[in-house]
């Protein structure tokens, strides 16, 4: 795959996965503020399927699906640098610093919740709780927390500035984030922006001074602009890539088609208008 073609998921396609992702588990959020505040070794109980549930969820369903499931519902899946499907590697390597950090986390709250009893424990109310917990946690356990704020603005900064908007996890597994096509479903690619068009006979007129410049965007959205004895037209409307060809259906109802010709050369046609042809190198 021409890696140079793929279109990269930014920050607000990201962030909306993360949120349904959190929307997803959200009852299994809630049986666990639930859990802790009925049982004083809850945490304890709840180590290994901790473990069991994020290899399921961030692990097999990453390697079988391409994503989580808040990501696959946000149109975005996780591939290699190359374009390539991610294996296991990958996935386990995406999700290691931010699980390894939860999961120190979690055995600070077992040795805490370990030094209380029970009658301690529930007579206190959720902050004086987690106030006396944090008391009690080893002290290597606030340094942890640190930490794991660090790796989260880290994320957020190395995402916002790279043009493969790549967080830090990502390079760490050597991962991107690409969007995926609204009606298929398969990695979606964006052509080369269309630099010069020139349209060799028009509506009959045997013309060789029509041109022009299509614009593609990542959103899915293009732009064409041509000149002709008519002055400079300007239309709207949206891509989507079958095959060699990338058809541009604009909002007044037409469709063109550019058929990949050679690595720089397209070759154009108009649906209303057949006898319409010409030839576009790309920018």
């Amino acid at each position: 795959m021409n890696t140079n073609s793929l279109r990269y998921a930014g920050f607000w396609r990201r962030l909306a996965s993360l949120l349904l992702d959190s929307i997803i588990m959200a009852p299994l959020l809630g049986l666990v503020f639930w859990g802790s505040s009925q049982f004083r070794l809850f945490w304890l109980y709840a180590f290994v399927p901790n473990i069991l549930f994020v290899l399921f969820y961030h692990v097999y369903l990453v390697k079988r699906f391409g994503g989580t499931p808040g990501k696959l519902l946000a149109g975005i899946r996780i591939r290699k640098v190359d374009g390539g499907p991610v294996g296991y590697r990958e996935a386990i390597l995406r999700h290691l610093p931010e699980w390894g950090l939860g999961m120190l986390v979690s055995i600070a709250f077992i040795v805490a919740t370990l030094q209380m009893t029970d009658a301690e424990y529930h007579s206190r109310g959720l902050m004086e709780r987690h106030k006396r917990m944090a008391e009690l946690a080893p002290v290597w356990s606030k340094p942890v927390q640190w930490i794991q704020n660090i790796w989260i603005w880290g994320e957020l900064l190395v995402l916002l500035t790279n043009r493969k908007r790549r967080a830090l996890h990502d390079f760490i597994a050597g991962t991107v984030v690409v969007c995926t096509d609204r009606r298929s479903g398969r990695i979606a690619t964006a052509p080369p922006n269309i630099r010069h068009l020139i349209i060799g006979h028009w509506l009959g007129k045997s013309l060789n001074d029509y041109a022009g410049f299509y614009t593609f965007y990542a959103d899915g959205s293009v732009q064409c602009e041509v000149t002709g004895p008519d002055g400079p037209k300007k239309t709207s409307g949206s891509w989507n890539v079958e095959g060699n060809s990338i058809l541009a259906t604009w909002d007044i109802g037409d469709t063109d088609t550019i058929e990949l010709v050679n690595p720089e050369q397209y070759r154009w046609t108009n649906a209303k208008n057949p006898d319409a042809i010409g030839l576009a190198t790309r920018r």
